[in-house]
C-alpha cells in the first residue's frame, strides 16, 4: 500500500497465450464500487503455458497514482498480511508512438545464436565491418551477374517491362549473398521489385521466403502485390495478422491466416482423416463465432449468460488448437511465402510458444520492405531469430525514419537513431543496388487537377493546352498525348 507508483498483481486463468497483455501496454482500471475510472499500464507478464495462466503486474502512472491509491484504500479488504481488491481491467490501444518491435527485442538474447559459421553471423559481420573487402582489380568472383535483355512480367493483366535498374535490383536480390540492400527512391516501384524477388526465389528456385515490414498496411500492400503477379499463379502466400491487430485490420487480404485456417478443411477435405476434418470444422465454427463479436462489438453489450459461456468456449477451443491448425496448414498447403510485421515475426518464431517456430527452419530468405522504418536493433534480432536465412532489404534512406512519429526533442530524434536501411547503406561490405527510375507524375501534368481541386478554377480547353505547352514538359519521345476531359462543376453546399 505504501509503494509508489501503486502496483497490483493478479492472475488470469484459461489463457494459453498473452492475447495482447504485454509490457507497457496502457489500460483502463475500475476498482469495484469506485466512482471513477483510473489509468495504469502493464508492468510485467509471466506466461505459464502448461497451466494456461498469466501472472500480470500492473502499475499506475505517476499522474494516476493518487487516484488509484485512494480507490484501493477505500474499497480494499485485508486478509492476513495481504490486501485484496476487486477490479475490472480493459486493455487500451498502445500509444501511436510505440513501436511494438522493441518489446520483442527487449526479451531476446540477440547475440546468443550468432555463431561465426552461420548465415546470421555472416550478416552481422558484413554489416558491422568484420568482413574483408575485395578490390575491383582482384580475382574474386563477382558479387552478382547482371541480367541482360528484356524481362517482361504480367501484373494485373498488364505487361510490364523492367527498367535496367529494376532488372539489376532483382538480379542482386536473387543472388546467394548473405545480405544485400536495394536503395529505392520514392515512386520506383520498390514493392513490385521485392515481390518479383520473392516470387522468383519461391517458384523458380524452390526457396521459401519470409517477408516483413513495420506496419500491417505495408505488409498487406506487399501481399497484394505478390498476388497480382500473373506469371506466378501457383505461389502460395500466407499473411499473418496478430490477434490484437485483427479487430483493426483495415487492409484484409484473401490469404490472411485466419481466412486460410477457416477454410482449410473445405479446401483439403479429400486429404484429411476424419478426426482432422472434425477439428477443422470445429475450429471454423469457433473462429466464425469469435469474428462475429470482433467485427460487431456492439453485440457484446447484449450478451446473455449462455452467449458469454459459448464465447468463452469458442475462445478457449481456438486458442488451444491454433498450433494444430497451423501445423496442418504447413503439411497440406506448404506456404512458399509468409508475410508478417517485424514484431509479429519475432513473436511467432520464438521457441517454443511461437506458432511458426516449428517450421521456420525451412525458410532461407528474409525480405524486408520499407526498411527505413525498421529500427537498427531489429537487424540483429531477426538475424539471431532466423540464423539460417540470408537477408534482402528494400527501402529509401531518405524516407520516414523509425522515429518519425516521435517528438523532435526525443532522444532517438536528437541523436539520430539509425534504421536498418541507413546502416546497410553505410556498410562497405554490403552490396547496394540503386533504383533511380521513378514513375511519379510530372508536376506540370498534375497542375491542372490541382488548380481545379484547390482553387475551384475552371480551365478552358485552349487554356489547358497552353498551360501544358508553357511548362515544356521533358519527353522521352517526340509526341505527347494529352487527353482533355470535360470538367463538371456542381455548386458547393451552403
Amino acid at each position: 500500500m505504501t509503494m509508489c507508483p501503486m502496483r497490483l498483481n493478479f492472475t488470469l486463468r484459461n489463457m494459453p497465450c498473452e492475447a495482447g497483455w504485454s509490457s507497457q501496454r496502457p489500460l483502463v482500471l475500475w476498482i469495484t464500487d469506485a466512482s471513477r475510472l483510473s489509468y495504469a499500464k502493464v508492468r510485467a507478464v509471466e506466461v505459464h503455458h502448461q497451466a494456461k495462466a498469466l501472472n500480470i503486474s500492473i502499475e499506475a502512472f505517476t499522474w494516476s497514482h493518487e487516484t488509484v491509491s485512494r480507490c484501493v484504500e477505500g474499497h480494499c479488504r485485508h486478509i492476513g498480511d495481504a490486501t485484496f481488491v476487486d477490479i475490472c481491467v480493459r486493455l487500451s490501444k498502445p500509444t501511436a508512438l510505440a513501436n511494438p518491435v522493441y518489446e520483442s527485442i527487449s526479451r531476446m538474447e540477440s547475440y546468443r545464436n550468432l555463431s561465426t559459421d552461420s548465415a546470421a553471423g555472416a550478416v552481422v559481420d558484413a554489416v558491422y565491418g568484420r568482413t574483408p573487402l575485395s578490390c575491383d582489380n582482384s580475382d574474386d568472383q563477382p558479387r552478382f551477374t547482371p541480367w541482360t535483355g528484356e524481362h517482361v512480367y504480367n501484373i494485373k493483366g498488364r505487361a510490364v517491362t523492367l527498367t535496367h535498374d529494376q532488372r539489376d535490383a532483382v538480379a542482386l536480390g536473387v543472388r546467394e549473398l548473405s545480405v544485400v540492400a536495394i536503395q529505392a527512391a520514392f515512386g520506383t516501384c520498390k514493392t513490385v521489385v521485392g515481390s518479383l524477388i520473392a516470387a522468383h526465389l519461391a517458384i523458380e528456385r524452390r526457396i521459401p521466403v519470409i517477408v516483413t515490414a513495420t506496419t500491417n498496411a505495408a505488409v498487406a500492400q506487399f501481399t497484394e502485390t505478390i498476388l497480382s503477379l500473373d506469371d506466378y499463379p501457383d505461389l502460395v502466400v500466407v499473411r499473418y495478422v496478430s490477434g490484437t491487430a485483427l479487430a483493426e485490420n483495415l487492409t484484409r487480404t484473401p490469404v490472411d491466416l485466419n481466412e486460410i485456417l477457416k477454410y482449410l478443411g473445405d479446401n483439403f477435405a479429400d486429404k484429411l482423416e476424419e478426426k482432422d476434418k472434425q477439428l477443422c470444422q470445429d475450429f471454423k465454427e469457433g473462429l466464425e463465432h469469435l469474428e462475429e463479436y470482433l467485427h460487431h462489438p456492439e453485440q457484446a453489450l447484449a450478451m446473455t449468460e449462455d452467449d458469454k459461456e459459448e464465447y468463452f468456449i469458442s475462445e478457449s477451443f481456438v486458442s488451444e488448437n491454433l498450433q494444430k491448425m497451423v501445423d496442418l496448414m504447413f503439411a497440406l498447403l506448404k506456404p512458399s511465402v509468409i508475410c508478417a510485421t517485424t514484431a509479429s515475426l519475432l513473436n511467432t518464431t520464438a521457441a517454443p510458444e511461437g506458432i511458426f517456430a516449428r517450421h521456420v527452419s525451412n525458410f532461407q530468405v528474409l525480405i524486408g520492405d520499407d526498411t527505413s522504418q525498421i529500427p537498427e536493433p531489429a537487424l540483429v534480432a531477426m538475424a539471431a531469430r532466423l540464423p539460417r536465412v540470408r537477408h534482402v532489404y528494400i527501402g529509401d534512406v531518405h524516407q520516414l525514419e523509425p522515429h518519425a512519429k516521435c517528438s523532435r526533442s526525443s532522444n532517438p530524434a536528437r541523436f539520430g537513431a539509425h534504421s536498418v536501411m541507413s546502416v546497410l547503406c553505410e556498410a562497405h561490405a554490403v552490396p547496394v543496388a540503386p533504383l533511380i527510375t521513378t514513375f511519379r507524375t510530372h508536376p506540370a501534368l498534375i497542375e491542372l487537377p490541382n488548380r481545379v481541386a484547390c482553387s475551384r478554377e475552371r480551365p478552358e480547353s485552349r487554356a489547358a493546352t497552353d498551360a501544358i505547352e508553357s511548362h515544356q514538359v521533358p519527353l522521352a519521345h517526340d509526341t505527347l498525348h494529352v487527353h482533355l476531359c470535360a470538367w463538371i462543376f456542381r455548386p458547393r453546399c451552403q
